[in-house]
């Protein structure tokens, strides 16, 4: 509506940081919206709308009652859980399958299917959950992943190689497949049951799935030493089967609608219909692609470049991720707090380029290959990359929603496993595409290519927040 005098509103940084984000802030955990058929006007599902008073959206819900808390601790227990499955067999399946004669290229096949599994499984599971029930289905996926696991530790008694690494391939098949029931689930009760603290939810399971990738490889490298191949398979599959006895006993139930609230295909027409919608799947394939991009080939580059020895490497991983672990549960509260996500995953996604510039670090910064600069630009990639991947969760619901979709679990979970596709997307795509950068070009190149990608999916996400302002500006105008 054209200019502003100061009269009308904060200035700019303020708007920025605390104006509505274009879709409202998610707000409503009910399973049925509150005017028909897809759930009425966004106020009336819980959305804070811009013409709202600030008060009301001015905080998130900072208490959680006795429910909530418990549901907090079964989904952070499924999310350590399902961290720890991909890392836990890092020190030691290699070696198990060097030594049966079985190539390089299989045995890392194995690592690569969990994640292509994952990625086909998602949809799938977001279509089950309202109608196998989020409770029975978190239980049947943390069952396959138990299961799985004790399967997994009596192969060593295969004596054929062939035998034991199409068994393996299979395993770790329904592995994948129990971990992503379980992924789904919890980030559905994440959004239906923390619908004021959506992020700082999505922060703790970040958190506590950084902690099962850190201490995975850790307490499997040590159980394989004191039994064997089977003992660290063994030991987590019971861990897992218990916990599963603790959720039928104990998990509260979460509420499903009585009845589909529309087609898959409709559902996903409708989503990809929102150019914000696309923004987000950016953000998180960016997150995911750069995550295991750096992991699957930073070795190698550290060692030939510095002379850095794997214990290094090994060093500098866990300062990083430990330092991701302790900064998503601050970038959630802060998302949660904010209405203009957009500004903060701007500003992370920049730091982040930074970051991945400093690693190699990239030519025209006058720097030379260190160790310091290394675990720095590790560090700050870590840090700033998980304030751009946590708030995206509810962004997306948030999108879903105000095109018209009902606010309830079918949303929710159809939501969460568009979000865990696109992130398998990215972590299957990752490695492959840095490792054919490297070979035609170098490392620093390919860090390069992932710098300028984050920088531009940043720049996106800046006029993002600059368009949220003048639509709060355009809708003061128009109120007046």
């Amino acid at each position: 509506m054209g200019k502003t005098s100061a009269a009308d509103g904060p200035d700019l940084l303020t708007s920025l940081v605390h104006s509505g984000d274009g879709l409202g802030s998610w707000n409503s955990g009910s399973d049925t919206g509150a005017g028909g058929e897809n759930g009425g006007s966004l106020a009336g599902l819980g959305y804070q709308t811009f013409g709202d008073a600030p008060a009301a959206s001015g905080a998130a819900k900072r208490t959680y009652s006795w429910r909530q808390k418990l549901l907090m601790l079964v989904f952070s227990m499924g999310s350590l859980l399902a961290g720890s499955c991909l890392a836990m067999m890092i020190p030691f399946f290699p070696l198990e399958a060097q030594r049966r004669g079985i190539s390089q290229t299989l045995t890392s096949g194995v690592f690569s299917i969990f994640s292509f599994t994952q990625l086909v499984t998602y949809p799938v599971i977001g279509r089950l959950v309202p109608r196998v029930g989020i409770n029975r289905l978190y239980c049947i996926g943390m069952s396959m992943t138990a299961v799985s696991n004790i399967v997994f530790g009596l192969l060593f008694r295969l004596e054929s190689a062939t035998t034991f690494i199409a068994a393996c391939y299979t395993v770790r098949v329904f592995e994948a497949i129990g971990t992503a029931a379980v992924i789904t689930t919890a980030l559905t009760m994440a959004a239906n049951q923390f619908a004021e603290n959506t992020s700082t939810a999505v922060a703790v399971m970040e958190t506590m799935n950084a902690i099962g990738l850190s201490l995975g490889a850790a307490i499997g490298a040590g159980l394989y030493s004191l039994g064997g191949f089977g003992l660290p398979f063994f030991s987590q599959g019971c861990f897992i089967l218990a916990l599963v006895v603790l959720s039928v006993l104990y998990l509260p139930e979460v509420a499903v609608p009585r009845r589909s609230s529309g087609d898959f295909w409709a559902m996903l027409r409708t989503f990809a219909s929102a150019g914000e919608s696309w923004l987000c799947c950016a953000i998180v394939f960016t997150a995911a692609a750069t995550w295991t991009a750096i992991d699957s080939s930073i070795a190698r580059y550290a060692s030939d470049a510095i002379g850095t020895t794997p214990a290094q490497i090994g060093l500098y991983f866990l300062v990083a991720t430990g330092a991701y672990a302790l900064s998503s549960l601050v970038w959630g509260r802060l998302a949660d707090r904010l209405h203009n996500t957009y500004v903060m995953i701007a500003g992370c996604l920049f730091a982040t380029a930074l970051g991945l510039a400093l690693i190699p670090p990239l030519p025209g910064l006058g720097l030379t290959p260190s160790w310091w600069l290394l675990g720095l630009g590790l560090t700050i990639k870590e840090i700033f990359q998980g304030g751009a991947y946590v708030p995206v969760l509810n962004r997306m619901i948030a999108t879903a929603v105000r095109q018209g979709l009902p606010a309830d679990v079918t949303t929710q979970a159809f939501t969460c496993s568009v979000f865990g596709t696109v992130a398998s997307v990215g972590n299957v795509l990752g490695p492959v595409t840095a490792g054919a950068i490297i070979d035609a070009r170098n490392f620093t190149f390919m860090v390069g290519c992932l710098a300028t990608l984050a920088s531009l999916v940043g720049v996106t996400s800046a006029a993002q927040a600059a368009r949220v302002v003048r639509r709060r500006w355009s809708d003061r105008g128009d109120q007046t």
